[in-house]
């Protein structure tokens, strides 16, 4: 029996839904159960050599309020988050940094512009435009605790003043020396396997997805791994 048909059995699901939960393993399961079946079914799980945890609705980090960044700089003592006008207003302590999450995503979608308007003396219509390919960057996900805060960061919307001599014209070169940096300030901090062949170089389709939700799901998963581990 596999996870398909375990599913299947448990959860009263036709083949196309249990085929689709089983598709987000490693990763939560897109229903939400009640704890006695969520038990039951990680038994289940179990017994075809499998493991799996029951986790609390309550106790999952809320990814989607997660405040983005745009202006941050490596402080001595934590992470400093600064305001529009470039002011530092907080600092997060480094040893509260527990993961850093981070992967290669379609950032937004280009776009190829029609420039042939001429002269006109009415209001001029927009010129038409042809949707082209994804423009692909980085993005980070930074979960602190206690209390848990979640920071989201992408590698083309970050100011780097910080970095003084060392900042480059790109971005992607910034931002893979300010995650360098991040783990070297919080060596306690979980990396998970993706951030770990990003920051060693290693093949771009071990930290490549398909979209920023599905790094988002994944960093969640990483996330409630590494509560596990600790």
């Amino acid at each position: 029996m596999d996870l398909r048909e375990v599913l299947q059995e448990e959860l009263g699901l036709n083949k196309v839904d249990a085929a689709v939960a089983a598709s987000h393993a490693p990763g939560l399961l897109p229903q939400a159960l009640p704890a006695d079946v969520a038990e039951r079914v990680v038994q289940a799980i179990g017994r075809i050599g499998l493991r799996a945890i029951a986790v609390p609705a309550e106790s999952l980090p809320d990814l989607d309020a997660a405040e983005r960044v745009h202006h941050l700089r490596c402080g001595e003592s934590g992470l400093e988050l600064c305001n529009l006008a470039g002011a530092v207003d907080r600092c997060w302590p480094w040893e509260q940094l527990k993961l850093i999450s981070v992967g290669r995503v379609p950032l937004e979608t280009l776009r190829h512009y029609v420039t042939d308007t001429v002269l006109h003396a009415n209001p001029v219509p927009p010129d038409p435009y042809l949707p082209g390919g994804a423009l692909h960057g980085y993005e980070g996900w930074l979960l602190f605790e206690p209390p848990l805060r979640v920071l989201r960061i992408d590698s083309e919307h970050l100011n780097y003043e910080y970095l003084g001599a060392e900042k480059t014209t790109s971005g992607t070169a910034n931002f893979e020396r300010l995650i360098a940096e991040l783990s070297i300030r919080a060596p306690h901090a979980f990396l998970p396997p993706a951030t770990r062949k990003y920051l060693t170089r290693g093949p771009v389709l071990e930290y490549d997805f398909a979209s920023s939700e599905k790094l988002q799901e994944y960093t969640l998963t990483e996330y409630l791994l590494s509560r596990q581990a600790s």
